[in-house]
Parts: structure tokens; sequence; C-alpha cells
């Protein structure tokens, strides 16, 4: 074992470099994982231009195979195991975690299992994808898990708005609502049509189109009632507040509007609405300090990414849930890419893909 690794550290607001940092403790819990590929999120930049922490390591996505193995760790794995999964990047309150780099520590038992021939790249591209995915569908929204001894909430006669199908979290929540008994109308830009039909989106529209909302009103004959926005912005917030059934229809029920941040809803709205947001951060069951604001550990949500890991596994060794497309090596290579990927999320020119990582040495 190397005494330092290499790693993308934040080292002041807005810029991040690759330097050298030490080999951490294994705190217990938690792997010490060899990287071989990572993917990148827009909360990998945000995180560098916009949060004032400095000296923690950036990332989240990864893919690798396991070197140490902490104490209290109850989920079988073995030295040698390839998994993938996320590590919370530029974390003030651990400056130690965080995806990009050679080696990294990664909390065990939430951590998934890469079914056989499946590529490194491709492994990297499911952890904050699927488990957002997941939390927003079973935890929040309250839906039962697919396959796990229930009746779905639904049986295809209900219909789940995937606000942002294209994306990463949207092209896993379109897959996963299919699973639970959902109709999906979601919206992307067309040329990534092919991509959510392939997922099972049933109606795919432009975002673009002046008047969305009606057409999704439309697709759903005025009865929906599920919307997960994975943009969040107050825009496409109000979009989903629209698109709901009208305050005649199923009277007294509330629509549920779950999202990745908390955007405003309009003030005036057709119907009712329970609006829900989440951070996934917190399915670690640790501290977590998000702008300033200290959530503490829930254990809720980690029993709950418990149950759902070992559920993306089954559904993934069984073909039935496929990861998001990836471009590997998109403004360079290996860690030395990350940087130049970094400024082309940040100038807005990733659509419909994921882009990954593969580490030279590996």
């Amino acid at each position: 074992m190397p005494p330092s690794r290499r790693a993308i550290v934040k080292t002041s607001p807005g810029e991040a470099r690759l330097v050298s940092v030490a080999i951490p403790r294994i705190p217990a819990g938690y792997m010490l994982i060899r990287t071989a590929a990572v993917a990148l999120n827009p909360a990998d930049w945000t995180d560098i231009d916009h949060t004032s922490y400095i000296g923690c390591i950036v990332g989240l996505d990864y893919a690798g195979t396991v070197v140490q193995i902490g104490e209290g760790v109850r989920k079988p794995f073995a030295v040698g195991d390839r998994v993938a999964g996320l590590s919370h990047g530029c974390n003030v309150l651990q400056p130690s975690y965080g995806a990009f780099a050679e080696y990294i520590l990664v909390k065990a038992d939430v951590q998934l299992r890469i079914p056989d021939g499946m590529g490194w790249g491709e492994a990297a591209s499911l952890g904050v994808g699927v488990f957002t995915a997941g939390m927003g569908l079973y935890h929040v929204m309250g839906l039962s898990l697919p396959e796990s001894g229930r009746e779905s909430e639904s049986t295809d006669k209900d219909w789940m708005l995937v606000y942002g199908g294209s994306s990463a979290t949207g092209s896993m929540v379109i897959q996963l609502a299919k699973l639970s008994g959902f109709k999906v109308v979601t919206t992307c830009s067309p040329r990534n049509f092919d991509l959510v039909k392939q997922r099972g989106a049933d109606v795919w529209l432009d975002y673009h189109h002046p008047h969305i909302f009606s057409l999704i009103a439309e697709a759903t004959s005025n009865s929906l009632m599920h919307a997960f926005d994975t943009i969040a912005t107050d825009e496409t917030a109000a979009i989903c507040a629209a698109s709901f059934a009208p305050a005649d229809t199923k009277e007294g029920e509330k629509a549920i509007y779950v999202s990745t941040l908390d955007p405003t809803l309009p003030a005036s709205l057709p119907r009712p609405v329970e609006k829900k947001y989440f951070l996934g951060y917190t399915l670690v069951g640790e501290d977590v300090l998000f702008e300033d604001q200290l959530l503490p550990a829930s254990e809720e949500d980690y029993q709950f990414a418990l149950r759902f890991g070992v559920l993306v596994e089954k559904l993934l060794g069984e073909g039935r849930l496929k990861n998001h497309p990836v471009a590997t090596g998109v403004g360079g290579s290996g860690l030395e890419g990350i940087l130049g990927g970094l400024d082309v999320l940040r100038r807005g020119e990733v659509s419909g893909k994921k882009l990954v990582y593969l580490l030279e040495e590996l």
C-alpha cells in the first residue's frame, strides 16, 4: 500500500487541483477502494464553485476494487471484490472522503457489487443516479419497492411525470417507475427521445415547448398525480404543478411533487400538492453539512439505502435495470481529465450521457 494517493482537492472557492494526499485510516463501517473509474455529476462542479469549503476531496460516483475492509462491516464483501457506488465528496465534515482519488473511503454496507459483464465506466455511472431515484420514489414518495413481496402502488393505470428523463437520475426514475407499475411521461431534448424510449417511457415530450404543461396534461388525460423533478428549478416546479390533474379530479387527494433540491412551487396551484424534497447524501447515515446547515445522521435513510441496495444488485444482475449511457475521457483521460470534464459540465455541453474517466494505472 503506498503512503499517499493522488486526488482532486478543492484548494480555494472555484478551484480544484490534482495533488498528493495521505492514504486515510479506515473508520469502522468503511472500506478502502482502489479506484478504477469515476463519473461526474453537476454537484461536483457546483461544490467547487459555490461552496466555501476547502481542503476536501471532490467527487461522488466511482467503481473500483476492495483493498481493505474496516471493522463492523456487515455486508459480506471480500478483498478483491468489484464494487461501485458513491463517496461523499466536498465533505467538510470528512474532507478525506470523496471519489476523485486513486484510493477512496466508502461506507461499505450501502455499496453495490458490480454484476458480471459490466465494465468499470458503466458501473461508475450508477451510484448517485440510482440511489437518488430510489430514495425519491420509495423512501420519500412512499411507493412500495418493486418485487418487495407487496403489490405495486399502481397497476400501469397511474401516470408518473419524470421531468428531465434523460438525466442520469431521470433515466433511473423511468425504469424504476415502470417496475413499480406506472405509466411514464417524461420531458427531455428531442435528441434524447430514443434514450428515454429505450428506458421504458410511454410518452416523451420536448421540454422546449412553450406550453409543455398542456402537452403533459393531454398525454395523461388530466389524471397526473405524481411528479419526480430531477431538474428542480422554480421553472420546472411550476411546469410540474401546472401538469397535475385539476382539483375536481380525485377530490380530496393531494398530488405528490418530489424534487432533488428545494424549488418554490407557485402560490396558485390547480389542486392541493404535497411537496417533498430530499438530499441523497443522508443515505450513508452520517451527519451532513449542506449550505451551512447541519443535517443530523438519519438512521431511517440509512436503513432504506441498505434495503434498496440489495434490490438494485438483483435488478442489475437480471438485466432489468440499465446504467445511464456513458462517454469516456471527454476533456482528457484519467484523474487529469476530470478537471477538463468538469469544465464541459459547467458549459452545459453534456446531454443524455454520463462523463466517466478510467484511471490510467488500472
